[in-house]
């Protein structure tokens, strides 16, 4: 028979593994993902930097129509300037990791061709 304790003592473990991911077992950073949903090729450029460190990560990316590229370990903890650029359109945005390790930056050529910058945090 199943005991009430037993059932509220598995549903603790799995809570914590599903929370691991914010946790202090890995270092806080992230990724970065570029996509393009253009019908059309794009050249990315992409620099991250913060004012103690300078560039910390810095990529042209070339990107075919409905490609996305991503980038592993391209950032640690603190906050960034994130400059993108395709060959028309320059966006800036703040990118701001605090203890997270699985920050994800997006950088998105929209279907319309716009550049967007975003920030998905675990």
């Amino acid at each position: 028979m199943v005991k009430r304790r037993d059932i509220v003592t598995a549903g603790l473990g799995i809570s914590a593994m599903s929370l691991s991911g914010c946790t202090a077992l890995y270092p806080p950073g992230g990724r970065v993902s570029v996509r393009n949903r253009h019908n059309k090729i794009h050249t990315i450029d992409v620099v991250i930097s913060d004012d103690k460190n300078g560039i910390v990560f810095d990529r042209t990316v070339k990107i075919g129509a409905n490609e996305e590229k991503e980038y592993k370990e391209a950032f640690g903890s603190g906050i960034f300037n994130v400059k993108a650029s395709t060959e028309s359109i320059d966006k800036l945005f703040e990118l701001n990791v605090d203890q997270c390790n699985d920050v994800i930056l997006y950088i998105i050529v929209t279907e319309d061709g716009v550049l967007e910058i975003s920030q998905a945090s675990c």
